[in-house]
């Protein structure tokens, strides 16, 4: 039983050190995934906020868990505080936020991740280099021809 008992032990101690290891690892952004855009929400039936909103973000090499995403805009030093990223079901990488829209921040910004003392910071492309949709009515689903 007590041979049992070490095993156990042993086995606990490496996952320890193994799972803190992964979460030392640098945090690396998934290549192209860097984002921030202008949002304009309506009502919906799932969750999401409503009204004219920046989102930012990016994909998290080995998942977005204990990493927090914040911003700064660096003309003024407007900052959007750091908060916990929420990796979704089918992306575990997911990390993003939003903050509400400002025409007057429509420059640049620098986007924050940290996981523990890491950290790692990217500068976005301009909100406003992303064309605005030209359509708002919703789209319908087409019955297919069999």
């Amino acid at each position: 039983m007590g041979a049992s008992i070490r095993r156990f032990a042993a086995s606990s101690l490496l996952l320890m050190f193994a799972g803190g290891a992964a979460l030392a690892q640098p945090i690396t952004l998934v290549s192209n995934t860097l984002n921030m855009f202008r949002d304009t929400r309506g009502a919906n039936d799932v969750g999401i906020g409503q009204g004219d909103r920046f989102q930012f973000g990016a994909d998290i090499v080995g998942g977005s868990a204990g990493v927090s995403l914040g911003a700064t805009y660096g003309p003024t030093g407007f900052t959007v505080s750091q908060f916990a990223c929420n990796p979704l079901a089918v992306n575990a990488n997911f990390c993003s936020r939003t903050t509400a829209f400002d025409a007057n921040k429509i420059d640049p910004w620098t986007i924050r991740f940290t996981r523990g003392a890491d950290t790692a910071s990217a500068r976005s492309a301009s909100p406003a280099s992303r064309p605005r949709p030209t359509s708002t009515r919703p789209m319908r689903r087409r019955s297919s021809p069999d």
